[in-house]
């Protein structure tokens, strides 16, 4: 992997997709680091950084071997020891500090490693190959949301933890497309108890504009209870049309058919 030429940063990295082969603990290090720079500087790099230890461990060039010392304490001011995947995350987390405002607690940095050491044991699956479920996950993300802006879809980050977490309750056999697809769609909320309490708002602004019901003696057919009303339906439209295609997307899967 020639870490100098990989364009960093990108929600979905096609160098990556197609870099050589060529990896060690020491270069995946360094391109972690580097990545931390580009994350502080307001680009989502960590979609790469996950793709690239999914590599880097199907290569064989990570160990789960706790030898690094760490250079951030945890909240008891410990330096405790870490794998290669904490170690490779504690760069990418130092160089993100030094380069912004922000800076990770130790609890955040262990959650975050919990998050990154799932593509590190996708890598390593023996009867499926988790460099190849992660390039057909690129795919179909890149299909399916080419510009990364429909609001339904999860960030490519999240979606590869996803892929991750759903390819290691099945190491037996490889995600399907189907499956792929299905799982780029974030979660449905609790949109019916929502949608039923937006709608009981809207009956209560609409009987206050006309005066109707116990509101007769305070009508307010204002312009900013008028708009109030009009941002609230709009609400309400979004959800009832994401139910929709939530349902649509559903009835495709049972039937093998991707949208």
């Amino acid at each position: 992997m020639n870490v100098a030429t990989v364009a960093p940063g990108a929600e979905t990295p096609k160098a990556l997709a197609n870099s050589e082969q060529e990896f060690t603990f020491a270069k995946v290090k360094a391109f972690a680091k580097k990545l931390g720079e580009t994350s502080a500087k307001g680009d989502d790099a960590l979609p790469l950084l996950a793709m690239t230890v999914t590599k880097a461990a199907r290569a064989g060039a990570l160990s789960s071997e706790k030898k690094h010392k760490s250079r951030i304490p945890n909240d008891k001011g410990e330096l405790k020891k870490l794998d290669d995947v904490g170690s490779i995350f504690e760069e990418y987390v130092i160089e993100h500090g030094n380069k912004s405002l922000h800076k990770r607690s130790s609890n955040s940095v262990t959650s975050h490693t919990s998050r990154l050491r799932q593509f590190f044991n996708l890598g390593i699956l023996v009867h499926v190959n988790g460099e190849q479920v992660m390039d057909r996950a690129l795919k179909v993300y890149q299909a399916t949301n080419p510009k990364h802006q429909d609001p339904n879809s999860l960030g490519a980050y999240e979606y590869y933890q996803k892929v991750a977490k759903a390819q290691l309750k099945t190491p037996e056999t490889p995600l399907s497309p189907e499956e792929l697809q299905a799982l780029i769609w974030k979660p449905e909320p609790k949109d019916k108890e929502l949608l039923k309490e937006l709608n009981n708002i809207l009956d209560r602004i609409n009987m206050i504009r006309k005066g109707e019901g116990s509101f007769k003696d305070i009508q307010d057919d204002s312009a900013e209870l008028s708009a109030a009303y009009d941002l609230i339906q709009q609400r309400v439209d979004q959800i009832e049309k994401a139910q929709k295609i939530a349902k649509l997307r559903e009835q495709a899967l049972e039937l093998g058919i991707a949208l």
